[in-house]
This record gives C-alpha cells, structure tokens and sequence, in this order.
C-alpha cells in the first residue's frame, strides 16, 4: 500500500451507505487489525522474551519462511497489479508508463553503468537508495493503512487532520533512516561494502523534537475531530498507527524484531490485494451459474495467492541464487552474491514506484475494488 491511498475519493463508494449499521472490511474486523499491525505488535513483546534466541539457527530458519511465505510473494502481487490486472494503462497514463517502464529501465542502465565503471564505490550507493525508498515506502503503506482503515468505518479527514498524521509518520521514518547513518561505519550488503551518510548526531534529537510536537497535533486534531463528529479512529487504525513506532523508533530495536519489520509490512499489504483481487473478480463472474462462479471464484481467487508464493520464491530466491553460482562475475570484485545484489536492490525500489502509481486517485478502478463489499460475510455490527 501507498501514502497514495489517501488521495482516494473514497466517500463516493461509501457515502451511500452512510446510515448502514454495519461496518465494512478488507477481510474481518480481527483480521484486519491482526495484519495491518497487531501481529507486529504482539511480536515485539514476545521477542524480548525470546531476546537471548536470536543467535539460534531456529530463528535464521524462520526468517527465511516468512520471505518464502509472505515477503516474496508480496513483490510479486505488486507486479502482477501492475503488469497484468492494471496492463492496460501503462501505454495510456503517463504516471503507469514511467513505473512499468521507464523507471526498471533506469535502474538496469543504473546498476549496468554503476557495475561497469565503478563498482566498489557506486553499488554502494544503491543500498543507501533502498534504504531510503523502502522506509520511505513504508511508511506511505501505514499512512493508506490509516485512512482507508478510518475511510471503511466513515471517518474521513480533512486536510489538515492528514496532514498532522502524514507529518508525524514522516518524521518516524526520518529518525530511522538517520539513524542508520549517524557514524559513517562501512557494512556489507549482500558482499557489496557500502557507507553510512556520516550526519551529525544531534540530527538525532532534531527528529525525537519533529516526533513530539506532531504527534502532539495528530492528538489535538483527532481530539477536536471527536468534540465536533463524535468520532474516533478505527481500531484497526489505531493499532497501525501504533505498530509503525515500534518498526521505526531505534530505541525499540531488538535483534529478534528488527529483521521481521520486513514481514510485518508485507503481512500489511495483503489484505488490501486480497479485497481488490476478490471483488475484481466477483465483478466478473457475477453473470455465471452460482456453482460454476464459485469453482472461477476459488481457482482465480485462491489460485492467484498460490502462484504468488510459487513464482515469488522462484524469481526472487532461487534464479538469483543459482545466477551467483553460474559465477559470472568476479568474486573478489563483487562478492559471492552479486546477482542476489542486483535483485535486491532492483526488486524494493521497482516496488516503491509501482505501488505508488497503481494505488492513486486517478486508478478509478482501485478504489471501486478496494471499497466495495456486498458480500455479507465481510461485514460485521458495529458496537
């Protein structure tokens, strides 16, 4: 999911059922909060109980599960969004054009020119890009979390209520991404060396002062948004909110959590491909003998995830892996897991511009698969 989703228009898809007494959801109320924070949530806790096992072989195989299960097949969903559901638009719209196109363009002759001439010091700068664009990602994922979450239940903000919320999870992001640059050490991505940006410590509390005082106006907005509407943010909403403080703030890291964040955010977006994916389809099959629709349903529906995990794994894990060992590039010049670098690097920054694109206001058919649920199963009272 994208920042972008707040720019949806999503009121014209709800509004209709603005007197309905019953809520809708992505999946369930308890899955909807359970992936798009919970989960992380309660993780945390149990990882300080679980602190002294992260040297254990156990957790690297564990790790390496959730990549298998969720992490990879959620970069392929993305591009499946893109290059076979939302095909169409990317020689009409401009904005899919130079995400499907020219941009994996730009990053191949990237990484192609940065390899050729420079290797040692230019590849490096792709990881400091990643970092850069994956919490950057991130962070826009929590903030469409938020306000689609709010906009499922009809709480809408105006502009000024998002933009205390998107100022405040901005400067989340900012601490983390200044933090993993403070002393200029060199470490080892993927066998490629790279650097830190060096910035002064006290960047540090330059951050820690933008975190309170906006948080301070995502308070004082949502208060005088209860006192005026009577309203108040979905728990689903809540919990992400919540959740995104614990991915992003230093002093919650952990050597158990830390390398799960990666998870947690991919666990995020599924139910947002899932609802999309779901009422896409039921659109169209709708005309088709019940017992036939309900045979499509489950292949094209249930089919898809599984070939999202199969491929992922496949494209993302094994084809680079079996690439570095090919050794078509110097081992001593690049590392042993070159090729692994370049899928990388290539797959979260390709990711960011993708998702920023297929999830906007002017991808009308989005929001109309995003906010729509007639089926009762999806639906649950409100309290």
């Amino acid at each position: 999911m994208s920042q972008a989703t707040y720019y949806m228009d999503s009121k014209q898809y709800l509004e209709p059922k603005k007197n309905n007494k019953k809520t809708l959801y992505l999946l369930t109320g308890f899955f909807d909060a359970f992936f798009m924070g919970g989960a992380s949530i309660l993780f945390f806790f149990a990882s300080i109980i679980l602190i002294k096992q992260h040297n254990h072989p156990y957790f690297a195989k564990f790790i390496f599960l959730l990549s298998f299960l969720v992490n990879f097949p959620h970069f392929l969903l993305s591009y499946q969004l893109l290059y076979i559901d939302f095909r169409r638009f990317i020689f009409s719209k401009l904005s899919f054009f130079w995400a499907g196109i020219i941009v994996p363009l730009l990053l191949i002759g990237s990484l192609i020119l940065s390899s050729y001439f420079n290797p040692i010091s230019s590849l490096g700068y792709f990881v400091n890009a990643l970092y850069f664009f994956v919490g950057w990602h991130y962070i826009k994922q929590i903030f469409g979390t938020i306000i689609v979450t709010n906009a499922l239940q009809k709480i809408f903000y105006n502009k000024i209520e998002r933009w205390c919320l998107q100022a405040n999870l901005y400067m989340l992001w900012s601490i983390s991404w200044v933090w993993t640059n403070i002393d200029g050490s060199q470490q080892i991505f993927e066998g490629i060396i790279y650097s830190s940006l060096n910035f002064p410590a006290r960047y540090i509390l330059y951050c820690f002062g933008a975190i309170i005082i906006t948080l301070i106006l995502v308070i004082i907005t949502h208060l005088k948004k209860h006192i005026k509407e009577r309203s108040k943010p979905s728990l689903t909403a809540l919990i992400a909110f919540i959740a995104s403080y614990f991915w992003f703030i230093p002093q919650f890291y952990n050597p158990i959590f830390f390398p799960c964040i990666a998870f947690f955010h991919s666990l995020q977006y599924l139910p947002f491909v899932c609802a999309v994916r779901r009422n896409k389809i039921k659109n169209e099959i709708v005309k088709l003998n019940p017992e036939v629709r309900s045979k499509i349903y489950f292949i094209r529906h249930y089919g898809y995830l599984f070939f999202s995990v199969v491929l992922g794994a496949i494209l993302f894990y094994f084809l680079p892996r079996y690439l570095d060992q090919m050794n078509f590039f110097d081992f001593d010049l690049y590392g042993p897991t070159v090729v692994m670098f370049y899928f990388v690097i290539f797959l979260n920054i390709h990711h960011y511009f993708i998702d920023n694109v297929i999830w906007k206001k002017n991808n009308e058919q989005m929001q109309k698969y995003l906010f729509q649920n007639k089926d009762e199963r999806y639906y649950s009272r409100n309290n």
